[in-house]
């Protein structure tokens, strides 16, 4: 299919980067897979919402992986859920994702979950934020996904294409439960 509509293949993956193995990263170098890891902040604000089943936080099970990809060569970025517990501290995130040797950082509002109360954060208040965090990425040589994605389309001189989720119908989701969807 691929020659015929010349499309390129891309493989993504966003992962916890809890259980990546080197048999893993062989297989991310092999199929040059474009690697995010979820990190919500430093430890304390990850471990805040990112647990285990039995409570206890990922963030020190993630850190062995990252200097794993680091040795073997393979580049990652981050994927950054923004929610009260860590709306107002972008900027360090941005520092720490950076130290972690991150290629760029995709931030993500948290969306209503089927049958989960979502926590409210300010449109306004994560949109300043995100500017802020988005100038000071860029900064620093770190992309940064949510606002760039947005502003590159202005910047093309030919055939801007304005869009604005990255997924577009070209995203599987597995959920922890077995479930799969868009």
């Amino acid at each position: 299919i691929s020659e015929k509509f010349k499309l390129k293949e891309e493989i993504n993956i966003i992962t916890n980067g809890t259980l990546i193995s080197d048999d893993l990263i062989e297989i991310f170098k092999g199929f040059n897979v474009q690697l995010a890891i979820s990190i919500d902040g430093p430890k304390e604000v990850h471990d805040s919402t990112r647990v285990f089943k039995d409570g206890s936080g990922t963030y020190e099970k993630i850190l062995p992986s990252l200097e794993k990809l680091k040795k073997e060569g393979v580049t990652f970025g981050v994927s950054c859920t923004i929610g009260p517990h860590n709306v107002n501290n972008l900027i360090q995130n941005i520092k720490l994702f950076k130290e972690l040797g991150a290629g760029g950082v995709g931030f993500n509002i948290l969306l209503k979950a089927k049958n989960k109360e979502t926590p409210f954060i300010s449109i306004n208040q994560s949109n300043d934020n995100l500017m802020e965090a988005s100038f000071f990425a860029g900064e620093n040589n770190l992309y940064e996904d949510r606002i760039q994605r947005k502003i590159k389309p202005f910047n093309k001189k030919e055939n801007p294409r304005f869009k604005d989720c990255g997924a577009a119908g070209n995203q599987i989701v597995f959920y922890t439960n077995g479930d799969i969807g868009i």
